[in-house]
């Protein structure tokens, strides 16, 4: 059972809302601050890939467990989304 599968057509859609594009823009802000520069990112828990989508990286990679999630993020993406199912703990034990 997908935990997400309810609220993954809606996830994005907070993000439009004033509060939200407040809150995207200061996280973008401390992320690009905190953030390495570098030619790859891997996010893991990467949701519809919206950060993926966002953040200036040439080789951009996630791992999301939510097959609903992903798919939302693919269409977002037309396809280009580079993320695959999966969970953190499993890129530690090398089964991803």
């Amino acid at each position: 059972m997908d935990p997400f599968a309810s609220l993954a057509e809606a996830y994005e859609a907070w993000y439009e809302t004033p509060l939200g594009a407040f809150v995207i823009a200061e996280e973008e802000r401390a992320l690009r601050g905190l953030l390495p520069e570098g030619r790859s990112l891997l996010e893991v828990g990467a949701g519809t890939g919206y950060w993926l989508r966002r953040l200036p990286y040439p080789k951009k990679v996630g791992v999301e467990p939510s097959e609903a999630m992903l798919a939302v993020g693919r269409r977002r993406a037309r396809g280009h989304l580079g993320a695959g199912l999966g969970r953190g703990p499993a890129l530690s034990r090398g089964e991803l």
